[in-house]
């Protein structure tokens, strides 16, 4: 990444915080900014176009200050949401079960994958 430095392991710093917001400004991340949280760690804020921009911000900010530093709290304010691209496409005319609507080429790659890992103590 141009104008990124390797990943920290002190606490962030307002030059920090200054670095990540003109990363976002350079890298197509306009409407999102970074603030700190109340652990001191990179919270990501603003307004965000979809699900890949909070991506890139995430990546962006963890090239300056490193992944521990970076809270994984993803911001509220994403204008369309993957799910919703996703439904909108399946609400379309002709696109029951029996109707491809994603494509016609075969099954990629998952792009990530998400679970809810907790663990249950004895009573």
């Amino acid at each position: 990444m141009p104008g990124a430095v390797t990943a920290q392991t002190t606490a962030v710093t307002d030059s920090h915080i200054q670095q990540i917001n003109g990363l976002f400004a350079q890298n197509g991340v306009g409407g999102g900014f970074v603030v700190l949280d109340s652990y001191g760690r990179i919270e990501l804020k603003g307004q965000y176009e979809d699900e890949i921009q909070v991506d890139r911000a995430f990546s962006l900010a963890q090239t300056v200050v490193g992944v521990k530093w970076v809270s994984p709290v993803t911001p509220e304010d994403i204008k369309v949401k993957e799910w919703e691209k996703r439904l909108g496409v399946s609400l379309q005319p002709g696109c029951g079960p029996e109707a491809r609507c994603w494509g016609d080429g075969p099954v990629g790659p998952i792009r990530k994958r998400y679970a809810l890992v907790g663990r249950c103590r004895e009573v």
